[in-house]
C-alpha cells in the first residue's frame, strides 16, 4: 500500500502483480447524495485504474525453476502525487516501474535500481530510495544512481520474510 500525500488517492499491489489505484467516490442513491448521521456525504473507495506489472512472467520463471516463492513487491508515491513507483521482487534485474496515477500507464521502467530482495522504497524530493541488500539513492531528474551503501552480509542469507521483518525504510520530508 502507498498513499498519495497530496490527495485521497492510494495504490495497492496484489499477489497477481497488479497495481490498483483507488479513489473515493461520493455515494449516490437515485442521483441523491447519501449522507451519514452527521450530515456529511458518505463515500466509497473505488478502483480507478489497474496496471499489470507482468507477474505472469515471474510465475512462469518460478515454475520452470521449480520455485514456490510467493510474489512480493513494493510501492511508493512521490511527494506531489505525480508518480507511483512499483516493483516486483524475484527478478535479478532490479526493475522498477514508474506509473502515472492519472492515466494508469507505465511512464518508464528502470533496471538495476536495487540488488537482492527489495524490502522498502520511498521518494524524497527528486530521489527514489530503495532498501534491499543495499540502500540505494537514484536521482529521477538526472536519471542516475547517486550512491549506495552495502548492508551486512549476514542479512543477505535471510529469507525474504525475515528480511522484511528486520529491515524498514522511512524518510523525513522536513
Amino acid at each position: 500500500l502507498a498513499a498519495d500525500p497530496s490527495s485521497l488517492t492510494f495504490s495497492t499491489l496484489g499477489e497477481d502483480g497488479t497495481v490498483r489505484i483507488w479513489q473515493p467516490r461520493i455515494r449516490r442513491r437515485d442521483g441523491v447524495i447519501v449522507r451519514g448521521a452527521d450530515g456529511e456525504a458518505l463515500c466509497t473507495w473505488t478502483c480507478h485504474l489497474r496496471v499489470s506489472l507482468g507477474a505472469d512472467e515471474l510465475e512462469d520463471d518460478a515454475a520452470l525453476a521449480g520455485s514456490q516463492v510467493p510474489i512480493h513487491g513494493c510501492l511508493a508515491c512521490s511527494e506531489d502525487g505525480s508518480v507511483f513507483a512499483a516493483a516486483l521482487t524475484g527478478r535479478d534485474d532490479g526493475l522498477i516501474h514508474f506509473i502515472d496515477p492519472f492515466t494508469g500507464s507505465i511512464r518508464y521502467s528502470r533496471s538495476r535500481l536495487y540488488k537482492g530482495d527489495l524490502t522498502g522504497m520511498a521518494f524524497l524530493g527528486q530521489h527514489l530510495i530503495t532498501l534491499s541488500n543495499e540502500l540505494r539513492v537514484y536521482d529521477l531528474v538526472l536519471d542516475e544512481h547517486k550512491y549506495g551503501v552495502t548492508l551486512s552480509d549476514a542479512q543477505f542469507q535471510l529469507p525474504l520474510r525475515e528480511k522484511a521483518e528486520m529491515m524498514h525504510l522511512t524518510v523525513d520530508r522536513i
